[in-house]
């Protein structure tokens, strides 16, 4: 790598590619996510907490 830019480029491309991978399984476990014998706002701040990340 030559310089900064080359640097930044090549941290942008490696952690975009982990973030979609990180995403897909977010969609998945929020798709997954029953409230089972949680009450409603067990399950809603669950369900928020993966929706924040």
């Amino acid at each position: 790598m030559e310089n900064a830019i080359d640097v930044w480029n090549d941290l942008k491309e490696r952690f975009s590619q982990a973030d979609l991978v990180r995403i897909a399984e977010l969609q998945q476990e929020i798709h997954a996510l029953k409230q089972d014998s949680r009450t409603v706002t067990e399950f809603y701040s669950d369900l928020k907490l993966l929706w924040e990340e």
